[in-house]
């Protein structure tokens, strides 16, 4: 495979992180298109690292666009809540309310800890490749997680914590 198929095979995962970063779908869809032409612009420079993770430097620029995009005051960034993208829907409903669940907590989870929980579990990469793409040490990628999984497993863990409500 090329630069250009393996790239175009990461764009699942591009869009899903980017709806991670933004909580907005056009704005991810932005970002995703951003990062894509500068990754294709500069497809020289990664060539010039030998052994490099295309995936690792990919979803570092789409992390730094979202940057620059918030730095610029991009104002679509005030959030609402919207469910992890491209869910799958369980079949059950108490499966479902446990779903939405963890994604009410996945949302309400630090900017930090949501990154590195969403480049780890969806995204599948190593702690390496996400130090790298989020710029800090790999421990401090393992704190996260682990801060973000346990903050996870406490609403999956107390299901009488959850609010359900009886229709009649």
């Amino acid at each position: 495979m090329g630069f250009s198929d393996d790239l175009l095979a990461l764009i699942p995962n591009l869009r899903r992180y980017a709806q991670v970063l933004a909580r907005d779908r056009e704005l991810a869809d932005e970002l995703v298109q951003v990062c894509l032409e500068r990754a294709w612009s500069r497809r020289h420079l990664f060539r010039l690292r030998p052994g490099g993770s295309l995936k690792a430097w990919v979803f570092t620029i789409l992390q730094n666009s979202f940057i620059n995009e918030m730095k610029r005051g991009y104002r679509r960034y005030e959030r609402g809540v919207e469910m992890l993208p491209e869910s799958p829907s369980p079949d059950n409903q108490l499966s479902r309310l446990a779903l939405n669940d963890v994604a009410i907590a996945f949302e309400k989870l630090g900017d930090a800890h949501r990154m590195v929980l969403s480049l780890i579990v969806l995204e599948g990469c190593s702690y390496e490749e996400a130090a790298k793409i989020l710029d800090v040490p790999k421990g401090t990628v393992m704190s996260r997680l682990s801060r973000a999984r346990e903050a996870l497993h406490k609403v999956v863990e107390n299901p009488d914590e959850r609010r359900v409500r009886r229709v009649k």
